[in-house]
């Protein structure tokens, strides 16, 4: 009878949704089932060993030596720094990079060309990407832009990296302009006119420099505020 109860609340602590279960379906979803099954495998292992403990009495001696529970607490969580150490560096090593994109290269996803550009000064990476689409026929330039928002302050090197990335920003062919910011390129006041029949509102050459015109007078203006504030 005992073994029933007991095999039952095991068959529970298995059913029961919980951070085992939200684990489980991430993995799936976001690497494959293998690595799900995987993932289930590890999963029911550690549980094995939990009914193992508690068949045996260990979790009540564990309980009653303070010490032993500690050791094994702090030994599993040194476990799992050294497991996450191992995702972060795995070897030892830096993890794997498939390929360092620079200025003017281009990466395919899909059936999609991204052109990788340059546009340092928000942050130092700052990477707008240009692509084409298609629609009713016509071919056009698409172009992901990276913030031009300038920091505060703006020393000497981020001045001289905002000055090149304006002038490349400038240079890009552009039908369509995104970004990382729906407010960069007017989403919402674009997006409610999008309707069948009707022209794309997003196809809009003429606002495509209105971001980059908008920060570099922000840029001027912040840079003018630093010299008057004795800022270099």
């Amino acid at each position: 009878m005992h073994i029933v109860a007991f095999a039952l609340v095991c068959l529970g602590l298995v059913l029961t949704p919980g951070p085992n279960m939200i684990y489980l379906v991430s993995r799936t979803i976001s690497q494959g089932r293998e690595a799900g099954y995987m993932s289930l495998g590890g999963v029911f292992l550690g549980f094995v060993i939990y009914m193992l403990l508690a068949v045996f009495g260990i979790t009540a001696m564990l309980m009653a030596v303070p010490l032993a529970y500690d050791t094994l607490r702090v030994g599993g969580a040194l476990y799992l720094l050294w497991l996450a150490w191992q995702a972060i560096k795995p070897g030892g090593k830096k993890h794997p990079i498939d390929k360092v994109l620079h200025a003017g290269e281009s990466v395919t996803l899909g059936g999609t060309t991204l052109v990788a550009h340059l546009t340092a000064g928000h942050t130092r990476g700052c990477t707008t990407w240009t692509t084409t689409a298609q629609e009713a026929g016509k071919t056009y330039n698409v172009v992901f832009g990276c913030s031009m928002r300038a920091p505060t302050p703006i020393t000497p090197a981020i001045a001289a990296e905002f000055e090149r990335s304006f002038k490349v920003v400038r240079a890009l062919p552009c039908d369509i302009q995104l970004g990382d910011h729906p407010a960069e390129y007017g989403m919402e006041a674009k997006y409610p006119k999008l309707k069948p029949g009707s022209p794309n509102p997003f196809i809009d050459a003429a606002s495509c420099k209105q971001e980059v015109d908008m920060e570099e007078a922000m840029f001027h203006a912040i840079l003018d505020e630093q010299k008057r504030a004795g800022h270099p």
